[in-house]
């Protein structure tokens, strides 16, 4: 996990912390101590925000992730269901890393490298590239 992450996760943590509204905006959770996702990658993003709630993307907290893997049933993938867009299945590939999007029944999309996509498009200005109605979502607002 790159520093410019870990400082992002943390000042949109900061910055709820002082919203009347945060809690139909988002929650950045704090960390915990000892993540076992079976990824030592998800792990580091665990230990600085045990999952939490970006505006439409949901990210499932430690204790939650072995519950949602059924998904892998449907898309036999080499990875583990870490979350979810909009109610379909948010996946990391346990080799590259990078986090597949499953829009629909068909092949699920490589987003890109989870820093890259954590950082700019979960927790920044590309957000509302996720899904053209984030436009109006209140937690493009706070990330842009």
């Amino acid at each position: 996990m790159n520093d410019r992450l870990r400082q992002r996760i943390e000042s949109l943590r900061e910055k709820l912390r002082s919203e009347p509204a945060a809690p139909l905006i988002g929650d950045v959770p704090e960390g915990i101590a000892r993540p076992n996702s079976g990824s030592a990658f998800w792990d580091e993003f665990l230990a600085i925000s045990d999952g939490g709630r970006y505006g439409s993307v949901d990210l499932f907290a430690n204790r939650n992730l072995s519950a949602n893997q059924f998904w892998l049933e449907q898309f036999p993938l080499n990875a583990i269901v870490v979350g979810q867009i909009l109610y379909r299945p948010l996946f990391l590939d346990l080799k590259s890393n990078h986090l597949l999007f499953a829009a629909d029944e068909s092949e699920p999309i490589d987003l890109g490298h989870a820093d890259v996509v954590l950082e700019t498009q979960f927790l920044g200005s590309g957000y509302e590239q996720l899904d053209s109605s984030f436009k109006e979502d209140e937690w493009w607002d706070l990330v842009r």
